[in-house]
Parts: C-alpha cells; sequence; structure tokens
C-alpha cells in the first residue's frame, strides 16, 4: 500500500484537494479532524490534555478548543507539549485506520505534516499552495477570524517554501492553475509507482 501525505499551509487548499481525489475514488484520513476527535474520545489523551491544562479545559466532556488554541498558539512550549501528546495518538490512528483500507493509495491529509514529522509516515507527499494573501482571505472567511488571529496560526507552521522544497509534488491552488487537472497528473503518476 502506497501512502501519501498531503500538506501545506493554513489556507492553502488542502482541503479542496482531498475533496477531489475522494470524487477520484481513493480514501482521505484528515489528521486534523481526527485529532479533534481523539482529543473527545480517547481517554488516556483526555488525561494527557488535563494534566497540561487542567480540568477545566473539557465542558461537558467536550474540549474547550477556543481556549486551548488561545493558549497554545501564544506559548510555543505549550503547544510543543500539548503536539507530544496528540500526534502520536493521531499516528496510532492512521495506522489502524490505513490497516482497514482496501485501496493501493491512501492519502494522509495533514496542516503540520513535516512539523510533526508525519511524513515519516508516508512514502510521497503532496505540497498544496496558493499565495499568502489568498490564504488569509480564506481562512478570516472560513474560520471568522481576524487577520492578527490567521498570521499567529501561520506563524506556528513551517513556511510553504520549506514543504515544497520536501515534497514530491506541488499543486498550486490559485486562480492560474487548474486544481483538477494537477491532482489527475499526480493521481496517474503515483498509479505508476
Amino acid at each position: 500500500m502506497l501512502k501519501v501525505g498531503i500538506t501545506g499551509g493554513i489556507g492553502g487548499g488542502k482541503s479542496t484537494v482531498s475533496k477531489i481525489i475522494q470524487l477520484f475514488g481513493y480514501p482521505v484520513y484528515n489528521a486534523d479532524s481526527r485529532a479533534k476527535y481523539l482529543m473527545n474520545h480517547d481517554d488516556h489523551l483526555k488525561q494527557q490534555i488535563i494534566g497540561l491544562f487542567g480540568a477545566e479545559v473539557y465542558v461537558t466532556g467536550e474540549l474547550n478548543r477556543k481556549l486551548v488554541a488561545a493558549k497554545v498558539f501564544s506559548d510555543p512550549d505549550l503547544l510543543k507539549q500539548m503536539e507530544h501528546y496528540v500526534h502520536p495518538a493521531v499516528y496510532r490512528d492512521f495506522e489502524r485506520w490505513s490497516a482497514e483500507q482496501t485501496s493501493g493509495i491512501v492519502f494522509k491529509e495533514a496542516a503540520i505534516l513535516f512539523e510533526s514529522d508525519g511524513h515519516l509516515t508516508v512514502d510521497r507527499v503532496i505540497c498544496v499552495t496558493a499565495p499568502l494573501e489568498t490564504r488569509i482571505k480564506r481562512v478570516i472567511h472560513r474560520d471568522h477570524l481576524t487577520r492578527d488571529e490567521v498570521l499567529k496560526r501561520m506563524n506556528n507552521q513551517w513556511p510553504d517554501k520549506k514543504k515544497i522544497e520536501l515534497s514530491d509534488y506541488i499543486v498550486y491552488a490559485d486562480d492560474e492553475h487548474s486544481v483538477i487537472k494537477q491532482v489527475d497528473e499526480i493521481l496517474k503518476n503515483l498509479k505508476k509507482s
């Protein structure tokens, strides 16, 4: 089974690429949404998070993500500690999920694939990129954040330039390139590997 990572900075277009890949019939594991699920349902991980932030971080059994985001995006050390707990849980979950798939190629969408060493768990990497201002506008519109909040989150991710250098394929999710055509070419190439 070939495992392919899909990454790129916030607002870059990863989710669009993942949806297109799913339309082509391939399974896609979304690391961000699974991490959110695990933080609410994996008892061991929940206890680790409570140990880090205190019991008030869970309200009626659900993680107060706004509170956590406010804390970790202003404290890089706290973010690293949180990731130290979350990334191994996501890795185990991805391995379990992959074993259940019947496709010869599976995909893992992860915003911080390189930052979390997730690229070591896949065979190829697709980086999805878009111009900075386009990304900022997308995130402001999608998540109802201020420009400063978006930039703070971007500063916790590697720059696209660095991700592109380490990736096997690049998808330009801008107004000048057809994302569908780029994805189709990559899938054809992956099928040959």
